[in-house]
């Protein structure tokens, strides 16, 4: 029997991470951090294949999470989910190999663990000695990750209730359900 992927959610947004859980769980094995210091961890202590990082968090936040896991050599592929501004310039000296802005859709945050996936060391790879050449930002294609998403309708605030996470991946329409907490 193949192990399920294990991604490690880390975002100081509770109801964001019940949400995560709830449509991600049915797929992956899933780890839950609520501050990086926790992140940290969870990801020292169990094999983690994909890890969804928020930057701005107490305690410890991304970004101090970020140079951890560069200064200790982590090989496991980090996908910035954050509402911060000018995205594209973190992380580029950092093990980052996708961003995401808040609210995204659950369809783009699956597209990108699975590419993260591919990327993603296997045990073996893991637990080789790291190597003094590193890439900082892995090649993830030729197109713009956004161009690999469906067009979705955005739902508004007053409408991103706990029922719509709860219905899964598809909403009461057939729409993919949109996750658009902030």
């Amino acid at each position: 029997m193949m192990k399920r992927p294990v991604v490690l959610l880390v975002d100081d947004d509770l109801d964001m991470l019940e949400c995560l859980e709830v449509a991600l769980g049915p797929r992956y094995d899933l780890l839950l951090a609520a501050d990086g210091a926790r992140a940290l961890e969870l990801a020292a202590a169990s094999r983690v294949d994909v890890i969804v990082l928020d930057l701005m968090m107490p305690v410890v936040d991304g970004f101090a999470v970020l140079k951890h896991l560069e200064k200790t050599g982590s090989k496991v592929p980090v996908i910035i989910a954050s509402a911060m501004q000018g995205l594209e310039r973190i992380g580029r000296a950092l093990p980052v190999v996708d961003r995401i802005t808040k609210p995204y859709s659950l369809v783009a945050l699956e597209q990108r663990i699975e590419r993260a996936l591919e990327s993603s060391p296997t045990e073996a790879e893991v637990d080789a000695p790291v190597s003094a050449t590193r890439v900082s930002d892995p090649p993830m294609g030729t197109e713009p990750v956004d161009a690999l998403e469906p067009e979705l309708p955005r739902v508004r605030p007053e409408e991103a209730t706990s029922d719509i996470a709860a219905a899964g991946p598809a909403s009461l329409d057939g729409q993919p359900a949109m996750l658009n907490l902030v």
